[in-house]
């Protein structure tokens, strides 16, 4: 759980996701629209002054920003996405997703409705979140393609745990998106988090936000030291695309796991992510994993037509601002190799 880059579209929150809620505890959990779900993370159960003040306290964190429970839909095993938000089972029957009629906030509150208006928060209520709490993405490399992409595949490593982790939750990925100017992009991507269901590492596969729904499905245990390859493949040339236009994949090659789905791409993919860190409620540089890097290698990029593309033009940058904590944050790119530090 893929987020959009935060530093171009209003509503990017930034790879978040879910936690067990228990009574009494700093966790405080709410229920998916599907019982049978995994119980998200919510806003609640952030640190107060690393939040922002306009988000509803039962809102879930995904890796796209802050959502209404009810709009964060969760795949069953073999389940694919249809064009129209409907979620299909391998027997060909097909659950309808109501529409979703709340708005969603971005890391620093920034509101986004249904219909796709943008509200900034107030000064008084950017005040009010700690000036120093990281939210949102920290460090990624990416580049904008001039013909559509087919496939990305990186490699990396699960890092180890963070020494101090608290109630932080980390997330890395790679991943696909329409055009940097494309106002209706979604975002695919897979997603290795830290504390998103619990202590622990976890894999999950994301697609968002089309009509302000955000859809995953998993997640599967990882552990430290586990090669984790991320797939996100389209035979989308054209708009319209086909409802199984895309599939984004997660494997664990040293536990021999694999969780997949398939989904409509909406879109050419245009833009590219080769790795990205993303990370909330961090207050303190312990709360990173210790290993203090992750290494995205053997990237490998191709067109539509399967065509590899033999130098993708890879930029790294840092997202976290200035004001956030500060944790020898940078990126190091090449065509095949992001490593990003924190």
């Amino acid at each position: 759980m893929a987020s959009f880059k935060h530093k171009r579209r209003p509503w990017m929150g930034g790879l978040m996701v879910a936690a067990l809620v228990l009574l009494g505890t700093t966790a405080i959990t709410a229920q998916a629209a599907d019982a049978s779900a995994p119980q998200l993370r919510t806003v609640a159960s952030l640190d107060a002054n690393a939040r922002p003040a306009d988000v509803p306290a039962d809102y879930v964190v995904t890796p796209q920003g802050f959502f209404p429970a009810a709009c964060v839909h969760h795949l069953l095993p073999g389940e694919s996405l249809r064009h129209d938000g409907s979620i299909q089972a391998a027997d060909g029957s097909h659950r309808t997703v109501a529409p979703c009629t709340q708005p969603r906030y971005t890391k620093d509150g920034t509101r986004i409705d249904p219909n796709g208006a943008v509200t900034r928060p107030a000064f008084q209520s950017l005040r009010r979140r700690a000036a120093q709490a990281v939210n949102g993405w920290v460090d990624d490399a990416n580049y904008e393609s001039n013909v559509a992409i087919g496939n990305i595949t990186s490699y990396w490593v699960v890092p180890s745990a963070p020494s101090n982790p608290g109630d932080a939750i980390n997330f890395f990925f790679n991943g696909l998106e329409q055009s940097d100017t494309d106002s209706n992009a979604t975002i695919l991507q897979p997603v290795l988090d830290w504390g998103n269901f619990g202590e622990g590492w976890h894999m999950t596969n994301w697609n968002c936000c089309l009509n302000g729904q955000d859809y995953y499905n998993g997640p599967f245990n990882v552990s430290t030291g586990d090669t984790i390859e991320g797939i996100v493949a389209s035979t989308c040339s054209q708009d319209p695309c086909d409802n199984n236009s895309a599939t984004v994949t997660s494997i664990d090659l040293t536990n021999n796991q694999s969780l997949a789905y398939q989904t409509d791409a909406y879109d050419p993919l245009y833009w590219v992510f080769g790795g990205v860190l993303e990370a909330y409620n961090i207050s303190d540089c312990s709360q990173f994993p210790a290993s203090t890097s992750v290494d995205f290698y053997d990237i490998s990029v191709t067109d539509i037509n399967g065509n590899l593309i033999a130098s993708p033009p890879f930029a790294g940058e840092v997202d976290a601002p200035s004001s956030d904590v500060q944790c020898s944050y940078q990126t190091a790119a090449s065509p095949t190799d992001v490593t990003v530090f924190y």
